[in-house]
C-alpha cells in the first residue's frame, strides 16, 4: 500500500478517536507529501504555546506507525503533519528570509551565517538558493547548532 495513503488513513482514524472533525488536504512540496489539517478549532487540538512539540510528536507518531505497517525504517517515511497552513507560512518565511541573507552576501561580499534550523528549513534555504547565480550554500555544525552559510560567489 501507498506510504501516503496509510497516512492518511491514520492520522484520519487517530483524529477521530481523540474526538476531533478536521478537513484534510493534502500537497507536496520539498519532497515531502504534507497533510494540511483544517479546522476551526485548531486551539483545542494543539494550545499554541505547545504547537511545534506537540505536531513533531504527532508527526513522529503517524511515521512511526506508517514505518511499522510497511516494514521501512522511519526515516524513509517522508509525511509531514500541518495545521490550517502554519509549515507552509512558515516555509514562505523561510523562503524570503533565505533570499534576503543571499543579497545581503551578495552585496556585502561576505559569508552570511543563518542562525541554526531544523533540517526542513536547510533543505528550503538550499533549494531557494541552489540556482542563484552569485551565492552557494552549505550546511555547518552539528545537532541543533547546524545551520546554513551563504558564500558569495568568486568571480
Amino acid at each position: 500500500m501507498n506510504p501516503d495513503a496509510i497516512a492518511e488513513t491514520q492520522l484520519r482514524e487517530l483524529l477521530e478517536h481523540a474526538g476531533y472533525t478536521v478537513t484534510l488536504i493534502e500537497t507536496k512540496a520539498y519532497e515531502q507529501h504534507r497533510f494540511n489539517l483544517i479546522s476551526a478549532t485548531v486551539s483545542e487540538i494543539i494550545p499554541g504555546q505547545y504547537y511545534d512539540d506537540m505536531i513533531y510528536s504527532v508527526q513522529h507518531i503517524i511515521r512511526g506507525m506508517i514505518a511499522h505497517d510497511l516494514g521501512l525504517p522511519e526515516h524513509q517515511v517522508h509525511s509531514t503533519i500541518d495545521i490550517n497552513g502554519n509549515i507552509a507560512r512558515h516555509i514562505h518565511e523561510t523562503e524570503i528570509k533565505a533570499s534576503m541573507m543571499a543579497s545581503r552576501a551578495e552585496t556585502f561580499g561576505i559569508n552570511v551565517h543563518m542562525d541554526p534550523m531544523n533540517p526542513l528549513a536547510r533543505k528550503v534555504v538550499h533549494g531557494t538558493l541552489q540556482n542563484h547565480p552569485t551565492v552557494r550554500t552549505e550546511s555547518e555544525g552539528f545537532g541543533m547548532n547546524r545551520h546554513i552559510v551563504i558564500y558569495p560567489q568568486k568571480g
